[in-house]
């Protein structure tokens, strides 16, 4: 039974992935005869090779059930189709990865780092049976579903999201539900490739917190500046906290690379502690870097702001905050996933 829901779930999605590819005609009726018949085709493939499995019962030939090798066409097919459906999307994702250094650049090493994890996981696992879950069809559906939407309105973001919908939808009708289940950290992962837009900053009040941060450590350090809104004042001169100042870069990554920790950490406070502090500690290396870069400015000129210090400073910051983050981090169940 099992098997032949799986088979059928496979031609079903193959069917779905073929009527929404490129290769149709992305009318209606064209596109939905085009994917049936591909469909029916794949299911009649897969029964005809089942039964041809099920009479080569020598001993030496025969092979259990949970074999890696069972219907690799089949596996590989659909992984193609899903590819070839979402090839416009991986290439804007791919795009935003690789554009902006200090926002989305992480994205280009989440992809290898989930295979890695999934790899991991599922070569220690001793259950060789084949499962399958129709499951799988609503985390699938709905993705393919952002897909054709996103054609219309165009946003980009919301195929994106349909693509990662669409992972333990694959998941579950290729490797059934406890596959799935322990495959929930490299999957949840897979979130981290959605690009972020920098204007997402503005909405989070990210320059206020900066500026007011700011604005404390220069009093305490007994500097006469005046803050209004994001705008700090003092000696003649104005210092703006603009969105790239914002400190979102630093924040997005200080809490991809602690979710990435998170998910090597061996409890749950561990785990918690740091997700918690990932913010936190963005957020101060971004203040201290702003308050720095008005004093720095203040005693010697404004021309400073406009050489490689301005840059070196961000990076500065990020890279604080990480070691920090870092030494949070279960350093022994990261040995200990690796080894």
């Amino acid at each position: 039974m099992n098997a032949s829901l799986r088979d059928l779930g496979l031609a079903a999605a193959g069917g779905s992935l073929l009527a929404l590819s490129p290769l149709t005609t992305h009318q209606l009726l064209p596109s939905v005869a085009i994917g049936t018949a591909g469909g029916a085709l794949a299911f009649g493939f897969l029964l005809r090779r089942r039964g041809s499995e099920a009479g080569d019962v020598h001993p030496r030939t025969a092979r259990p059930a949970g074999s890696a090798h069972a219907l690799p066409l089949a596996v590989l097919g659909l992984l193609a189709l899903h590819a070839l459906v979402f090839a416009p999307t991986l290439v804007w994702m791919f795009e935003h990865w690789s554009r902006d250094l200090w926002l989305n650049n992480h994205g280009l090493f989440v992809p290898p780092l989930v295979a890695v994890l999934s790899w991991l996981i599922l070569s220690r696992d001793d259950d060789r049976s084949v499962d399958a879950s129709a499951w799988g069809f609503a985390l699938l559906v709905p993705g393919l579903l952002m897909l054709v939407a996103d054609a219309v309105i165009r946003s980009h973001y919301l195929a994106a999201l349909g693509f990662v919908a669409t992972l333990p939808g694959l998941s579950l009708l290729l490797l059934g539900v406890r596959r799935t289940r322990l495959l929930a950290v490299p999957l949840a992962l897979t979130l981290l490739m959605l690009p972020v837009p920098r204007t997402l900053a503005t909405h989070l009040q990210l320059q206020e917190i900066t500026a007011w941060g700011s604005h404390l450590v220069l009093v305490g350090l007994g500097l006469p500046i005046t803050r209004e809104g994001i705008v700090l004042s003092g000696a003649g001169q104005t210092w703006t906290v603009r969105e790239a100042c914002s400190g979102f870069s630093t924040l997005y990554a200080a809490f991809a690379v602690s979710l990435i920790l998170a998910c090597f950490a061996r409890s749950h406070a561990r785990r918690g502690l740091l997700l918690l502090a990932a913010p936190a500690l963005a957020m101060l290396a971004n203040v201290l870097r702003a308050a720095a870069l008005v004093v720095l400015s203040h005693f010697a000129g404004r021309w400073t702001l406009d050489t490689w210090l301005h840059g070196a400073s961000g990076v500065a910051a990020l890279l604080a905050a990480l070691c920090v983050i870092f030494l949070l981090a279960d350093r022994q169940g990261l040995r200990e996933s690796f080894s």
